[in-house]
């Protein structure tokens, strides 16, 4: 075998390894979001039951949260002003709720919370452990409009939701 025919098969053996390798990763991705998606959740809002393969094809912010949990409940303003600034035809943010629909209805008026509240309970628990999240809330997850998770976030997101912002310009603005 001559030197240029074994870097020719070293140089194939790489690029079919990456292949494999992004090729399962996506694969991993994907099937995270088909678990939220396939999911239906009581609306808190509504008390109407709904499948969340609605927000398919959407810029999506699922923000796992609770009425206990202090810097959940510190952040949702900001939320909801980002959500009354974003094109909801194309970017939606959704809460779902470790919690149960007695204490989050009355919470959900309370604060005048603008995007699409959900009933999580254990299941939302569950949900939120396939994204990544080891315990502890808030937990933020950002997908693409192919439901690829794009970033998480841990704790707290920023009052002025800085950082989501640019992470969210820079899917919208990349796909465009």
């Amino acid at each position: 075998m001559t030197l240029r025919t074994v870097i020719t098969i070293l140089v194939a053996v790489v690029f079919i390894g990456w292949g494999a390798y992004f090729s399962n990763l996506y694969s991993e991705k994907s099937q995270l979001s088909d678990a939220l998606y396939s999911s239906k959740l009581v609306e808190v809002q509504t008390g109407e039951t709904k499948a969340l393969t609605k927000f398919r094809h959407k810029v999506l912010v699922v923000n796992f949260w609770a009425t206990w949990c202090g810097p959940c409940v510190k952040e949702m303003p900001g939320l909801s002003k980002l959500q009354a600034e974003l094109d909801v035809d194309d970017v939606q943010i959704i809460g779902i709720g470790i919690d149960s629909q007695e204490n989050m209805k009355p919470f959900a008026e309370k604060y005048q919370i603008t995007y699409p509240l959900f009933v999580g309970e254990t299941s939302g628990i569950k949900l939120a452990e396939k994204f990544g999240n080891p315990g502890g809330l808030p937990f933020t997850v950002l997908l693409d409009e192919r439901g690829v998770v794009v970033k998480t976030y841990h704790g707290e997101l920023d009052p002025d939701m800085h950082q989501l912002r640019r992470d969210i310009a820079q899917i919208t603005l990349g796909h465009r």
